[in-house]
């Protein structure tokens, strides 16, 4: 396999990233490199042993280096990514949002171990690092995702209150089995899987708030749910509880995708789904097909 990061041998080539699309365009080479080789070497994204993210977190931090021409292997390769690591933690808090919210995307979680491999290199000053960071938070989202400050267009508004969250989730629970299709920009219907809890709330999510996305956009909030549903089980007992209960678990997921689309935030999200815990009676059972 050709080396995807070759150090070039025009110096002007190994200058600093000018813009921010400039910067995001060296984390994506590097993430999809890192990627490539994860594959080639027979990982599993899949896996709960992390091994996939660590060797991505490893061919990133790679390519850092080789893009500021710095191509000599590491002296310490485990003790230099448990450094880096270390590293991470810090810019996480230069960018936007609950630092102690570890929902992030592939791509911001290449973003920090990129800089941070700049910044244990010494190429970067912290505060450059953490402005870099900053800069490309965002940008760094699929189109809709998260940015409250850009809630994806709705021809109707997310409930108001507790109590009209609530009865919201119980009309919609009752249309888990069989949700309706969704209209996309490309005029193509998305449909849940069925038995999909995680899309099944996607889906009523979307059309209860009468959004029109993209098939990309769609796929890309089914992809985040999927993560958030596996990570359920490493965030305590209490949400681990939860996944364990249909009712609740759609609930989370209706939530949460309102949350990623810009109508909700986390703190009003996990205040529903704590009201729907003490009322778990009041949601009906599931109509068999």
């Amino acid at each position: 396999m050709p080396d995807p990061t070759p150090a070039s041998a025009n110096p002007a080539d190994r200058a600093m990233p000018a813009d921010r699309s400039a910067w995001l365009a060296e984390v994506r080479r590097a993430m999809a490199a890192g990627e490539s080789v994860a594959a080639a070497a027979g990982l599993d994204p899949e896996d709960e042993d992390h091994a996939w993210s660590q060797c991505v977190e490893d061919e990133v931090v790679r390519a850092a280096r080789c893009a500021r021409g710095i191509d000599e292997p590491l002296a310490d390769p485990d003790a230099t990514m448990d450094e880096v690591t270390d590293l991470t933690v810090a810019l996480r808090r230069a960018a936007p949002g609950d630092p102690e919210d570890h929902h992030v995307n592939e791509v911001q979680h290449a973003l920090l171990y990129y800089v941070g491999a700049h910044l244990h290199a010494s190429l970067m000053a912290p505060e450059a690092a953490a402005k870099v960071v900053h800069d490309c938070w965002d940008a760094a989202l699929p189109a809709g995702e998260g940015d409250a400050d850009q809630p994806w267009p709705a021809r109707r508004p997310a409930p108001d209150g507790g109590e009209a969250w609530f009865a919201e989730l119980k009309q919609v629970w009752t249309q888990a089995r069989q949700p309706p299709p969704l209209r996309t920009s490309e005029g193509r219907p998305w449909l849940a899987r069925g038995g999909d809890l995680r899309e099944a709330a996607l889906a009523l999510a979307l059309h209860q708030r009468g959004c029109q996305a993209a098939q990309a956009e769609i796929a890309d909030l089914a992809a985040m749910l999927r993560r958030m549903a596996d990570e359920m089980a490493h965030e305590g007992p209490e949400i681990a509880q939860l996944a364990k209960h249909p009712a609740l678990a759609f609930s989370l997921y209706y939530l949460w995708t309102h949350v990623f689309i810009g109508h909700a935030d986390e703190e009003q999200a996990m205040q529903v789904v704590a009201v729907c815990a003490e009322r778990m009676a009041e949601f009906a059972p599931l109509k068999r097909r």
